[in-house]
């Protein structure tokens, strides 16, 4: 019996605390994502600070659904925190159908 188990649909987090401006930081971080080919952005909230993407299928991935939260530590602190997590779905399409996964 293996000592570890793997779950494919488990978020992964990382924070890193930088010292700019919460504005800055956003607004460097919707344009890191613009000059990307690899991610496209499917939502980026200004009031919330929060920004969230996704990655393109490949031979072993559905993808990943990714979002960047910026919170404001002091007035020229900011913490950007992002989770990534497997784009995968399981559905029907009615009676008598194929189930499919896709995303």
């Amino acid at each position: 019996m293996p000592d570890f188990t793997y779950n494919p649909a488990e978020k992964s987090n990382e924070t890193l605390t930088v010292k700019f401006e919460i504005t800055h930081a956003f607004r460097a971080a919707l344009q890191a994502l613009a000059f990307s080919k690899d991610y496209k952005k499917v939502e980026g909230n200004i009031v919330l600070h929060r920004i969230t993407f996704i990655t393109k299928a490949s031979l072993f991935s559905w993808g990943e659904q990714m979002t960047v939260q910026l919170n404001e530590v002091d007035p020229h602190k900011t913490e950007i925190s992002v989770s990534s997590e497997l784009k995968t779905s399981i559905g029907s399409q009615g009676v008598g159908a194929q189930a499919t996964i896709g995303t």
